[in-house]
């Protein structure tokens, strides 16, 4: 439920934010969870399934492995 719920606020942000190159997933949760972030897992289907206006399949989800970027 959390990783759906996860899905669809990012989808929001993503529409909200119009970022059509894709968005990147940093932090603690993804790299611990990455089978319910695959391309058919629970947080790329609820992130691509808006009820009012679905993502473009083609706007990225990428998560970061590592813990300190830069």
């Amino acid at each position: 439920a959390f990783v759906s719920a996860y899905g669809a606020e990012a989808g929001n942000v993503a529409l909200r934010m119009l970022a059509t190159g894709g968005i990147f997933l940093g932090g603690g949760i993804a790299p611990k969870n990455l089978a319910a972030f695959r391309r058919d897992g629970l947080f790329m289907t609820a992130f691509l399934d808006n009820p009012t206006r679905p993502v473009d399949p083609s706007c990225a989800a990428r998560t970061t492995l590592k813990f300190t970027t830069g």
